[in-house]
């Protein structure tokens, strides 16, 4: 049975990807356990070794979530969520971690592994995001759909109704490839604004803070912060055109620039070990909005305080002003790391 009827539509193919893989995993025992393994590196063998031998649950776009498998009894509840994404048009910024937020809220007593399963390195970044607020005993990983698809394929090479899995594997390649023509390309305007992110990047790794690569996405860069007791995320937005390769529209008005720059804050969970530092926070929270001096008053969203602004001059004097804003957001993160207790 050819799957190329349900694959026809583009925006629907990761809906069938999703419905696809769902019906391997709910009946095969062997593809289940395939795609288990894959999980090893990020919650070792006694983990997976213990996953393998549960009986588990598999169901599709419950509470938005693409996949989801559930194990209950033994003494403990498992929950694994999978994002699937084929192409890097359809990620959406922390989206993984909503939806492990929601299953914490309704399954307080279930561990989770989030899973972002997409090609090579798509969404990597939001799950480096999301391990820094994971409960403990709690897991977070990229899976690239490549590995995946490459074990299935060995698993079902000679199997009665080998042409149901080919096909779909071979309709998920496919658009995973269509979707490679259409990425990011830094063309155009685009390539400034990368290179404005990567002289931010290099300006503000010099005060010994390790900041991330420029991330890209449909209509902004984002720079982070790694290992620090507050999280910074500083991202360069953009309007784009609305269709692909979405290259940057109307930031240029004669020789002057307009860039968004939407700064965010929170307690990572490094930070919230340390008893001052998390009561600190917690009184922030309940007030609403957190002053950045030099930079401006961040209103609360959920667990982050958030700033958008306009910056609108030269591209030297837009860098030097980004540079700027980005320095006094460092010194807050900074200022936070003084508060540990001896």
């Amino acid at each position: 049975m050819k799957l190329d009827f349900f694959f026809q539509g583009k925006l629907a193919r990761e809906e069938a990807a999703s419905a696809f893989l769902a019906t391997l995993l709910d009946q095969r025992k062997d593809v289940r356990d395939a795609f288990i393994e894959t999980l090893v590196h990020c919650v070792g063998w006694d983990v997976t070794e213990s996953l393998k031998l549960r009986s588990w649950q598999v169901s599709t776009e419950v509470d938005q979530v693409d996949i989801r498998l559930e194990s209950k009894g033994g003494g403990d509840d498992w929950v694994i969520i999978v994002e699937n994404k084929l192409q890097s048009g359809s990620v959406q910024h922390r989206q993984l971690s909503g939806y492990y937020e929601s299953v914490v809220l309704k399954e307080k007593g279930a561990r989770i592994i989030a899973v972002y399963l997409s090609p090579n390195s798509v969404g990597k970044g939001d799950v480096v995001a999301l391990k820094d607020e994971l409960r403990e005993g709690d897991y977070a990983l990229q899976l690239p759909w490549d590995k995946l698809s490459e074990r299935i394929r060995e698993l079902t090479a000679n199997d009665p109704d080998t042409e149901f899995t080919a096909s779909g594997l071979d309709w998920i390649t496919k658009t995973i490839l269509e979707g490679r023509q259409i990425a990011y390309p830094n063309e155009g305007n685009r390539e400034q604004i990368f290179q404005i992110a990567l002289r931010l990047q290099k300006s503000l790794a010099s005060t010994g803070i390790a900041i991330s690569a420029p991330w890209p996405d449909k209509d902004y860069f984002l720079l982070g912060t790694q290992g620090t007791d507050l999280t910074l995320w500083l991202s360069l937005r953009f309007e784009v055109e609305p269709e692909p390769p979405y290259l940057p529209k109307d930031i240029f008005i004669g020789d002057k620039l307009r860039l968004f720059v939407r700064s965010a804050l929170k307690l990572s969970k490094q930070g919230s070990r340390h008893i001052n530092l998390k009561s600190r926070w917690v009184e922030a929270i309940s007030r609403e909005t957190l002053a950045v001096p030099g930079v401006g008053i961040h209103k609360r969203e959920g667990r982050w305080f958030v700033l958008e602004q306009s910056v609108f001059a030269s591209v030297d004097d837009v860098v030097t002003g980004v540079e700027q804003i980005g320095v006094s957001l460092l010194n807050v993160v900074k200022e936070w790391a003084f508060e540990k207790p001896e």
